[in-house]
């Protein structure tokens, strides 16, 4: 049969990218609330989408069976989901198992709780999975036995950012309404402790991400390994602006994903209506 991946998204096509102002890691995608947690990535700035290093920012990475042997980004997200997320229908370790499976290549289960093509093609109405990065949050909602309510939960929490797999969370641009993520990303930092951290930010921000550890170490005293160090960033590369014009009888919404590199400016994805 003709190969089809389920398309979610309503009117606006696939190429989507989720987040506010700053894609990295300051959108509520991360997004709805500022940043939140990739995807693509895992829960770095931006998404479980995958390429590149694997071991710095794919959900790819790691061993669902072993938690000893889990990359910090599949840590993170199941710390993600635990915390802000305790109403799921499934497990928090199903969903990021499933997510796994919709993300890589290969077509065998990696852990229990995982769903692959011969789970979706039982379907009532079967489809196969992406065996890709997202290119729109709004592909959650196809992963096997999320529920709109469970996409409602998790949305808020996560970004992706088209063929991008490492998305570091800016920490010099998180807002207080996104302290769940930090707190998710960092093992042992409860969400009032992660607040304090982000009130307590120089004015100027940090230099670096060892100068945010290093003048947090009250706070950020345990648990921090170079593969969490690896979640954080302190600059942005991607920017989203949102138009938005009503009239008395009609509305339009047009949302455009910016990449910045090199001075250069690269509109990477639009939008013309839809979710976020």
């Amino acid at each position: 049969p003709n190969r089809t991946v389920a398309n979610p998204d309503n009117g606006g096509g696939r190429n989507n990218a989720d987040g506010a102002n700053s894609a990295d890691g300051t959108s509520p995608a991360a997004d709805s609330a500022g940043t939140n947690a990739g995807t693509n990535a895992g829960t770095s700035g931006g998404d479980p989408n995958a390429a590149g290093n694997q071991e710095s920012g794919d959900l790819r990475s790691g061993d669902n069976r072993n938690p000893r042997q889990q990359s910090a980004q599949r840590q993170a997200f199941i710390r993600l989901l635990e915390q802000n997320a305790q109403d799921l229908s499934i497990p928090p370790d199903y969903l990021l198992a499933r997510l796994v499976d919709w993300l890589d290549a290969d077509s065998t289960l990696q852990s229990a709780g995982g769903a692959e093509e011969s789970d979706y093609a039982a379907l009532e109405r079967p489809y196969y999975t992406a065996n890709s990065l997202m290119v729109s949050k709004s592909e959650l909602r196809t992963i096997l036995d999320i529920t709109p309510a469970d996409y409602q939960l998790v949305a808020p929490l996560v970004c992706v950012i088209p063929q991008q797999s490492q998305l570091p969370v800016n920490i010099n641009t998180l807002q207080e309404a996104q302290a769940p993520i930090l707190a998710a990303l960092i093992p042992n930092l409860s969400v009032d402790d992660a607040k304090s951290v982000i009130a307590s930010r120089p004015t100027q921000g940090y230099d670096s991400v060892d100068a945010f550890f290093s003048q947090n170490t009250q706070l950020l005293r345990s648990g921090v390994t170079d593969q969490i160090k690896a979640l954080f960033s302190v600059k942005s590369t991607y920017f989203q602006a949102v138009i938005e014009i009503d009239t008395a009888d009609s509305s339009f919404s047009l949302t455009t994903l910016f990449k910045l590199e090199n001075n250069q400016v690269q509109v990477v994805a639009r939008r013309i209506g839809g979710p976020a």
